[in-house]
């Protein structure tokens, strides 16, 4: 059985906001955590050494729910940030676990190749691709694939190729001889006295290897492009993906508290079957997102499913100050916070798509407001769009439903609910996720799109509306609400789809309250 050293410790400060609400080692690539890409690369018998430090109960929390049977020693790193800090230090710190032979690696880098744990030479990972930026990275120089020279983070010529983070130390004696004499790079302790010594001492292979580095802000958003098509994730909860689970982190333990209560009151929610401060875990639900199957037939089948099995109205329960709270409270905040992000006034006249479009601050003030207020009160998931339902042409899911409804989470307003649909059917979120759209701005004219289907959209947009007025739902309060649903949505998304939403939420806002002219 061999033994594989990680470390977690390090705050990340190169990664920017990525690193301020969770540990490094667990930022999502692909709907998959970046120490399972490192873990899953090893065979399963491999033992875990894993430092933590900065966040470190995040990442213990996150190995226990997400391998719960694997051999796992945590090494609480003191120093993990300061002068006496760096990953020299932190690794030395795992010498009474690392008495053999073992891997190590940095929990910033990622590579495809699976590891086989058949090992004969000590050897060191280099990049099959030569980024050449060799004051950020250690550089090692090869003669037939022997290690002879390395370069920590200073000049090196084009002949050395930067180290990734991973190797295979065999004579861990000498490795710890040298690492027992490390002096301070670039700010910090570093690993590479350890390496330097078992060059000198011992032959040391070089194994190239395809990398991805997500060190730091530029290069984790670099990977993320060659992982996946649009980064569509808000930045404080994030989903983890394997073949029977799927691990949701969430920065708000309040808010896990909530949503474990409320799955426990409504049957086509997934029942969360593990939970710790900042995670929640349920079984992989089997379908499809309804994106993908939705016709008119399935369709008509989802809304009297939820007619009958969702929307109930409780009795005797007021909803009128909640949505004064939720909606108009919370529109002006996230408009705030839109403004503040990109710097905007928010009294300036635009033109978007090639319309006029008035001041956000004067389209919020035509909203007729108290019909607003006049909501449903009926228990809801809060963000029931289709990238939200799981089918399996015989059984519908909700995921990712909403904690609580202006603190509630008994009920909520039911035209929450049919608005955050009817957005959906407008703006296909699977497409979104895709890069299907496009986003242009110059000077005070913006231009953009975004790809839908269309044809079977009107559709179910003509189908939607038979169902509205069937049951008495105001279609003009679902058309309103939908266009201040996609401006609250706007800040919390990365650009240029944060940008997207506002922009279309504003022309859409425009174009609604001119239909039922609450504006000339």
């Amino acid at each position: 059985m061999k033994t594989l050293c990680i470390l977690t410790a390090g705050k990340g400060i190169r990664l920017n906001k990525y690193s301020t609400l969770i540990n490094k080692a667990l930022l999502p690539i692909n709907k998959k955590a970046a120490i399972s890409y490192i873990i899953d690369n090893f065979p399963k018998d491999t033992k875990l050494v894993i430092t933590i430090g900065h966040l470190g109960q995040q990442v213990k929390d996150f190995i226990q729910i997400s391998y719960p049977k694997r051999k796992v020693t945590f090494i609480k790193i003191k120093n993990y940030s300061g002068k006496k800090s760096g990953p020299g230090k932190s690794l030395l710190d795992c010498k009474k676990s690392l008495k053999k032979d073992f891997y190590f690696v940095s929990c910033d880098t990622i590579w495809k190749k699976k590891i086989k744990n058949k090992e004969i030479n000590n050897w060191m990972g280099v990049s099959e691709r030569l980024f050449y930026n060799p004051k950020d990275y250690c550089n090692l120089l090869s003669v037939d694939k022997k290690i002879i020279d390395i370069k920590d983070k200073t000049y090196a010529s084009k002949k050395y190729r930067h180290f990734i983070g991973l190797a295979y130390i065999k004579d861990y004696d000498l490795f710890w001889t040298g690492l027992n004499n490390m002096k301070k790079n670039a700010g910090e302790f570093q690993v590479i006295d350890g390496f330097r010594n078992l060059v000198k001492s011992r032959e040391v292979k070089e194994k190239k290897l395809q990398w991805f580095d997500i060190g730091n802000f530029k290069n984790y958003n670099f990977t993320l492009k060659k992982f996946e098509n649009f980064n569509f994730r808000k930045s404080n909860e994030f989903i983890y993906l394997n073949s029977n689970k799927v691990t949701k982190f969430i920065y708000s333990n309040y808010k896990i508290k909530k949503l474990i209560k409320r799955t426990k009151k409504i049957k086509l929610f997934p029942s969360i079957t593990v939970y710790k401060k900042q995670f929640i875990q349920y079984k992989y639900v089997k379908g499809e997102i309804f994106y993908k199957l939705v016709n008119e037939e399935n369709f008509l089948k989802l809304l009297n499913l939820l007619k009958k099995n969702l929307w109930s109205i409780p009795k005797n329960k007021k909803i009128k100050k909640i949505c004064r709270k939720f909606y108009y409270k919370k529109t002006l905040e996230r408009i705030n916070l839109f403004a503040k992000k990109y710097k905007f006034n928010k009294d300036k006249t635009l033109k978007i798509n090639k319309v006029n479009i008035p001041p956000i601050n004067d389209l919020i003030k035509k909203i007729p407001w108290n019909e607003i207020y006049e909501g449903i009160p009926s228990i809801i998931h809060g963000d029931l769009h289709f990238d939200n339902i799981i089918f399996d042409k015989k059984k519908f899911t909700l995921i990712d439903w909403r904690e609580d409804f202006g603190g509630n989470i008994d009920y909520g307003d039911l035209y929450y609910d049919l608005s955050k649909m009817y957005g959906g059917i407008e703006m296909n979120y699977d497409f979104i996720k895709k890069g299907r759209f496009s986003y242009k701005e110059k000077n005070n004219n913006i231009s953009y799109y975004f790809q839908s289907r269309k044809k079977l959209m009107n559709k179910l947009k003509s189908q939607y509306k038979i169902f509205l007025k069937k049951n008495n739902f105001s279609l003009k309060k679902i058309e309103i609400l939908k266009c201040i649903i996609y401006l609250n949505m706007s800040p919390l998304h990365e650009y240029p789809f944060d940008k997207l939403l506002f922009s279309h939420g504003k022309f859409e806002l425009f174009k609604i309250l001119k239909k039922y002219e609450y504006i000339s």
